[in-house]
């Protein structure tokens, strides 16, 4: 039973990182990527169960979707636009915080799950950076590369720079969060 609900799960993750991946790059305004607000986290979690409940009502279940498909169903539309504006958001805003929260969840998921490996590499990177035998350039190196490393197995984009502050508001919200998005059964 766990096992499925976890599954269940990983595939509501995987689904939404594609919405990540197309958010980010559809995301150009100034609006839609400032950083995510306490406020912002909290009417996500609210708005979550009634945004998959709209997918469900046209026949697009988002755990059994293709990456591509919900994509499409996320994307394509103006009555996802409409629905999203129903709620508050703007359909730009929604997809940044969305695709942001399902990011960052899945990191906190991972450090939950393998606490020991996430702070093995931040304490490699402080030893690293505090080397008085090691170059800054040998430093940037380094460092660099542990983080790249960090990342491919956080399966973030060796490109993804993770927002401190919207890290911690998910961390600080991840119960809740959680709650949510498990809601949606």
């Amino acid at each position: 039973m766990l096992y499925l609900t976890a599954m269940k799960h990983v595939r509501i993750l995987a689904a939404l990182a594609a919405v990540l991946f197309i958010s980010v790059s559809v995301s150009a305004s100034p609006e839609s990527g400032a950083p995510l607000s306490e406020r912002e986290v909290a009417k996500f979690a609210d708005d979550w169960p009634a945004v998959a409940g709209w997918f469900a009502a046209k026949g697009k279940s988002i755990e059994k979707a293709s990456a591509s498909r919900l994509v499409s169903a996320y994307l394509v539309g103006p009555e996802y636009s409409a629905f999203v504006r129903s709620r508050g958001w703007s359909e730009e805003r929604f997809a940044y915080v969305a695709g942001t929260v399902f990011s960052l969840l899945a990191y906190v998921e991972f450090e939950k799950r393998n606490p020991d490996i996430v702070k093995q590499f931040d304490q490699t990177i402080a030893q690293v950076r505090d080397d008085p035998t090691l170059s800054l350039a040998e430093k940037i190196d380094t460092i660099k590369e542990l983080e790249d490393a960090k990342r491919s197995i956080l399966a973030l984009p060796t490109d993804a720079r993770v927002n401190d502050a919207e890290l911690s508001l998910v961390r600080a919200n991840y119960d809740r969060l959680s709650k949510a998005i498990g809601a949606v059964r």
